[in-house]
């Protein structure tokens, strides 16, 4: 089911820095700090021990010299790189439900965007389907994350072909250093050198898959029906009865999930799965937490 695209990320923008000044960098910001190592530390100067700190961290010299136990404190060197790579394609523009994919990913994108800069790392956006649509190289800052959302929120960036490689081309271009790449994406249509695209990614680059799903991605409805569906690629139709394809389809489904998810980790990559069913703060932030 087609419907009228409204990508309005207002509220959410609203809630992002709402959460972030009640709980310092925030729950979603916190658990990507974790997960996303920084660069290093770097010595920031020395505090007083005090009974909760581990004994073992006294730096024995400089507490001889001020005659009062010290501590050594060291400040995460951030500055990471990170690309997002949103799929903008005609297939994350369906729904089954009350949103748009494509307009749930948008808000994950959001999201992760805004917890990057809250860390203090650059972070870049690539909105591509047939082509590369929009690209913001990465950068830090309230400015970075406005021009984001700005461009998340342009209707004529979203719908047509499914081209991955013209986004990887972009990335391998632009990034001069490791960094972090972040595919936002419901894998549809994936070219059968999906795997060997990557791979040339992943030699310079962390891998973070994030998979959108509708319901109907991965099973048809349960009320028996003759139903038409339109390739959204194509624009081919076709008419059958759900009750000759539900587990044909299902099985499909769940194979094609299942070779994505081992061939990403295969490349070291991790997988994360949202459904547009479910809130995705709490889902990404308990990865977070999970794999590390």
């Amino acid at each position: 089911m087609l419907t009228e695209l409204n990508v309005n990320l207002r509220p959410l923008v609203k809630k992002l820095e709402v959460l972030s000044k009640k709980n310092v960098g925030g729950e979603l910001a916190g658990g990507y700090r974790t997960f996303f190592k920084g660069r290093g530390l770097d010595f920031d100067g020395y505090r007083k021990y005090e009974s909760m700190d581990d004994s073992n961290q006294i730096d024995w010299k400089a507490s001889l010299r001020a005659q009062d136990l010290l501590l050594k404190v060291f400040l995460e060197e951030r500055n990471l790189d990170v690309f997002i790579l949103f799929d903008t394609s005609a297939s994350m523009c369906f729904s089954s439900t009350e949103k748009l994919k494509c307009e749930y990913a948008a808000e994950v994108v959001a999201s992760i965007a805004f917890a990057s800069i809250q860390v203090g790392d650059n972070v870049g956006l690539i909105m591509f389907n047939d082509t590369v649509k929009a690209m913001i190289k990465p950068k830090q800052g309230k400015a970075q994350f406005g021009k984001i959302i700005h461009t998340l929120s342009n209707p004529k960036h979203y719908d047509g072909q499914f081209n991955l490689e013209a986004a990887i081309t972009v990335v391998n271009s632009v990034m001069k250093r490791e960094g972090i790449v972040m595919i936002v994406s419901d894998f549809i249509g994936l070219p059968d050198n999906w795997r060997t695209l990557l791979a040339g990614l992943t030699s310079k680059c962390d891998l973070f898959a994030i998979m959108i799903r509708d319901p109907r991605d991965d099973d048809l409805p349960l009320e028996l029906q003759d139903v038409s569906v339109s390739d959204p690629y194509s624009e081919e139709t076709l008419l059958f009865n759900t009750r000759e394809f539900k587990d044909r389809f299902s099985n499909n489904a769940r194979e094609i999930k299942e070779k994505i998810i081992h061939n990403v980790k295969v490349l070291r990559g991790n997988f994360l799965e949202l459904n547009t069913t479910e809130p995705f703060e709490k889902k990404i932030i308990s990865f977070f937490r999970m794999a590390i």
